[in-house]
C-alpha cells in the first residue's frame, strides 16, 4: 500500500464493540490497492482527484481489527516526528576519514538548514578496528518541529546523494534521544 500518513476518528456505532471508522490519509504512493481486507471485511479506498488525498471508509470495524488497522497505522517511518532518518545517503567508506566525515557532515547540515530550525545532525560512523556500529550508512536529522521534519523527509526522499537514492522516514524520538540509530 506504501506509506501514509493517517489521521483518524472512530464514531460509536449502535453496538459498544462495533465502530464507523472514518479516515483521512495522504498517501505518498498510489501502488495500493483500492479494497484493503481488514479481519474478513473490506474498506473502500477513493482517491479524490489527482492529488494524493485519500479517503479511507470501513463500515463495521470490530476491536480486533481495530487493533490491526493501528498497528498499520503506527509502521516506524509513518507518523511525522522531529527526527528524520536517510537511509542510503552515504556508505560505511566514506565514513572511514575524518576530513571526508566531516565534509559529509557539514553537506547534510546545510541541506538539513534549508527546511527549518535544524536541532542535531547524526551520522553514525563504524568503530575505531572497523567494527560494526549501529546505523552506520544512515543520517539523522533532528527538527525543532515537525513542519520542519516534513517538509525535509518530502524534499529529501528520493533525491540523489553522491550517486546513491535517498530514502527519508521519520523515525522515532525517543530512540533517537536514547542514542539508538539501529
Amino acid at each position: 500500500m506504501g506509506a501514509f500518513l493517517c489521521l483518524s476518528w472512530f464514531i460509536s456505532d449502535s453496538s459498544p464493540d462495533a465502530f464507523k471508522l472514518v479516515c483521512f490519509c495522504c498517501s505518498l504512493y498510489f501502488n495500493f490497492i483500492p479494497l484493503i481486507r481488514l479481519n474478513q471485511q473490506y474498506m473502500l479506498v477513493k482517491i479524490l482527484g489527482m492529488m494524493s488525498l485519500v479517503w479511507v471508509a470501513a463500515a463495521d470495524v470490530v476491536n480486533d481489527g481495530l487493533w490491526q488497522l493501528q498497528r498499520l497505522v503506527y509502521q516506524a517511518g509513518s507518523l511525522p516526528t522531529k527526527v528524520i532518518c536517510l537511509s542510503q545517503a552515504i556508505n560505511e567508506d566514506e565514513l572511514k576519514e575524518d576530513e571526508e566525515y566531516e565534509d559529509i557532515l557539514d553537506d547534510m547540515r546545510g541541506e538539513g538548514e534549508k527546511y527549518g530550525k535544524l536541532v542535531n545532525v547524526v551520522i553514525p560512523r563504524p568503530g575505531p578496528n572497523n567494527e560494526p556500529y549501529p546505523g552506520v550508512g544512515k543520517v539523522f536529522l533532528e527538527y525543532a518541529d515537525t513542519d520542519a521534519s516534513s517538509k525535509a523527509r518530502q524534499a529529501l526522499n528520493g533525491r540523489k546523494f553522491g550517486g546513491n537514492t535517498v530514502v527519508a522516514v521519520f523515525y522515532p524520538e525517543n530512540k533517537f534521544a536514547q542514542g539508538e540509530y539501529a
